[in-house]
């Protein structure tokens, strides 16, 4: 036998040879132990180089946040100073619809000293090792081959990376670490751990709380349970799983929230906000975009979609189409591709997880927005099912095509055809999956996704020294960034800030936003201070190119069907008066902004 062919035959026995479940097996051979824990180990290697790149997004320039990070961390600077934000709108809305379980865990790192903003970045790390480990053993069980396991592994870190979700560091970072655990646990019937992870996730991400709570109850269901369990202790186990969501959202339903009711589905669709060309964008008249692609309405995970709208077709991840394989390849091409015939009973699990999926997408959007966005019970699933079972089939296409190889005859004949085809086919397969991080790229699409934002240094700094009980009116982007960077008040943010799901907040928010326009715009003194005293404004940050009738045609205003009458003005010839003192009332300035302050409009006449 020549030598490359024995080194051929030992790499696919290595590879390809199915061991024994370590986590629900009768037996347990050597060999399979020692080869899970090199998965475990490439798993583990993955995340920290994904982590690594989050790090260095965040802590290369001083003054970056993470794009959603900049709503639902900056207020948690209280937990440091308790007189943070004081009497501030944005803050106290954005604490009071923050988890509880997620608030909790950054209150107890403040506690230890360590500055909620600064323990955001280091975040993703944690929760990617999380999910690493995770992933590896739900794969291994799954399929306890190398080749499956690792895979599913390494594509699930990819699909884990592919959105800023685990990076935000905010409540949704928690949902994937923690569903892996979930379903580890709960297969496992490992009550405790199991309480546990459930609790919170259901403190920090609810909706997939709910999600895992119905994957759960599917198991009880009778043909369905995976477990060597009798099925007095698999109803013990989902018992208790409904008893931890029900007491875990107890604090959702008994808590009383000042910002008035959710928004009903049939107010929504009056409102431009949720447009087709509004940031909330929910309803649209194209089926495709809403019941699919759309981010907040649609079945599939926003980023799959806009690799294809915006980049290229070819680069949606490839375990996202090769996962509807798994089936026909377990259950119609069973003897063609004989691996497929070693899944375990735990690859269930991502069937169940699919539908109990699929039943809360159609409940929420039944219901809308009783249970926030239909969205929310979809993506998160299906970034652990696609990749999960995407590595199965790459490997079950993988192993026909190492073993046609190791048949190779030599010389050629025509009888060496097919394995030919096969050797190459599966080599195209692999340089693929080694080539397509540096294809996103390519395609300027970042990978691992981070979406750090940067501020303004000098003006972040300014700030900084400015008393804590500022508050700076602006319309524009960079006062986005000034409660996270600089820890001060802001009297309106943009849209992210302006979110249109309780109508209380809403109809403030957009309110402020108007009431700010028309000041800004007015050619009356005395509407400008009368707007400044009685919304205790304290600054004005000013664009120094925003008094002209484009400026108020961005989508900021479009959406709010704010500014009209100040456009058609523009077009008669109008001059707000506040262009004339920018230079004279100006405390600091760049070539874009200028910093004003209340008291020096306040003797303008």
């Amino acid at each position: 036998m020549m030598d490359w062919r024995r080194a051929a035959s030992a790499a696919y026995r290595w590879t390809f040879t199915p061991g024994a479940d370590a986590f629900g097996g009768d037996k347990k051979p050597e060999n399979s132990d020692r080869r899970f824990w090199i998965v475990l180990l490439v798993s583990i290697g993955v995340a920290i180089a994904f982590g690594v790149k989050a790090l260095q997004a965040g802590f290369t320039e001083p003054h970056t946040i993470q794009d959603d990070a900049r709503q639902h961390v900056f207020w948690m600077r209280r937990f440091l100073q308790p007189d943070a934000f004081p009497g501030d709108l944005i803050a106290d809305y954005f604490q009071t619809v923050a988890p509880w379980a997620y608030q909790g865990f950054y209150r107890g790192v403040a506690a230890l000293g360590l500055d909620p903003l600064v323990f955001n970045k280091l975040l993703p790390m944690g929760l990617g090792l999380i999910a690493s480990v995770y992933g590896a053993i739900l794969a291994w069980m799954m399929m306890p081959v190398p080749a499956a396991a690792g895979l599913g592994a390494v594509l699930l870190q990819a699909s884990l990376w592919f959105r800023d979700d685990l990076v935000s560091g905010t409540a949704a970072a928690f949902a994937g670490p923690l569903m892996l655990a979930v379903l580890v646990h709960g297969f496992r019937n490992q009550r405790i751990p199991l309480a546990i992870a459930l609790l919170l996730l259901t403190g920090t991400y609810p909706q997939c709380a709910l999600v895992m709570l119905g994957t759960l109850t599917l198991g009880a269901l009778p043909g369905w349970w995976m477990m060597r369990r009798s099925p007095r202790e698999t109803w013990i186990t989902v018992s208790l799983a409904w008893a931890i969501v029900v007491a875990g959202l107890l604090p959702f339903v008994l808590r009383d929230n000042p910002y008035g009711p959710v928004m009903k589905a049939e107010e929504a669709r009056t409102l431009a906000t949720f447009g087709p060309k509004a940031w909330s964008t929910f309803f649209t008249d194209d089926p495709w975009n809403f019941w699919a692609c759309g981010k907040r309405s649609g079945l599939f995970p926003e980023e799959w979609c806009r690799l294809m709208s915006k980049h290229a077709v070819w680069l949606v991840p490839i375990w996202a189409p090769l996962a509807l394989l798994l089936p026909i390849f377990i259950r119609v091409l069973r003897r063609q591709f004989p691996l497929g015939g070693h899944c375990q009973p735990a690859s269930r699990l991502l069937g169940q997880l699919t539908l109990a999926s699929l039943v809360c997408f159609t409940v929420a959007h039944q219901v809308l927005f009783t249970l926030h966005l239909p969205n929310r019970y979809s993506e998160h699933s299906l970034r652990i099912v696609a990749p999960l079972a995407g590595g199965m089939v790459i490997a079950i296409i993988l192993e026909r095509c190492f073993y046609q190889l190791r048949h190779l005859q030599l010389p050629l004949s025509k009888t060496v055809i097919k394995p030919i085809v096969g050797t190459a086919l599966g080599g195209g397969l692999i340089l693929f999956l080694l080539y397509y991080p540096t294809a996103l790229n390519a395609k300027n699409y970042k990978f691992p996704t981070a979406n750090y934002i940067s501020g303004v240094p000098e003006l972040q700094e300014f700030l900084r020294e400015q008393p804590s009980d500022i508050v700076i009116a602006s319309l524009e982007k960079e006062a986005d960034n000034i409660p996270a960077l600089a820890g001060r008040s802001i009297y309106v943010g943009a849209q992210g800030y302006i979110l249109p799901y309780h109508r209380g907040f809403y109809e403030l928010m957009v309110d402020r936003l108007a009431r700010l326009t028309d000041a800004q715009y007015s050619d009356r003194w005395d509407e400008i201070q009368a707007f400044s005293e009685s919304e205790n404004i304290t600054h004005w940050l000013i664009n120094r190119d925003s008094f002209n009738a484009e400026y108020l045609e961005s989508r900021q205003f479009i959406q709010f069907d704010l500014g009209q009458d100040i456009r058609d003005k523009f077009k008669e010839g109008f001059q707000p008066v506040l262009p004339q003192i920018l230079d004279t009332c100006s405390i600091w300035e760049n070539e874009e902004l200028v910093l004003l302050t209340s008291d020096c409009l306040a003797k303008q006449t």
